[in-house]
């Protein structure tokens, strides 16, 4: 999940890293509505059906609006 503020859009991509190659980033889906609230009903509505694990990038410092736990919880190195 990334956060892109520049034009007001919430991307998910899914990384594939096959063995002994690297990993490729692949685009699923833009979130358009560009508000915390809605985003978090999203990714609660999803892991209530698929369990996966997200990644968040571009959120250091934002909270979830309900739980106010920080989204991202370390600083990745290309920010």
């Amino acid at each position: 999940m990334v956060n892109d503020p520049y034009d007001k859009t919430y991307n998910f991509f899914i990384n594939i890293q096959p063995k002994g190659q690297r990993v490729r980033s692949i685009p699923l889906h833009t979130v358009e509505q560009y508000n915390l609230s809605y985003l978090e009903k999203i990714i609660n509505e999803i892991q209530k059906n698929i369990h996966l694990s997200f990644m968040y990038d571009g959120f250091t410092g934002q909270k979830w609006p309900t739980t106010q736990e920080l989204i991202q919880k370390r600083k990745h190195y290309d920010e």
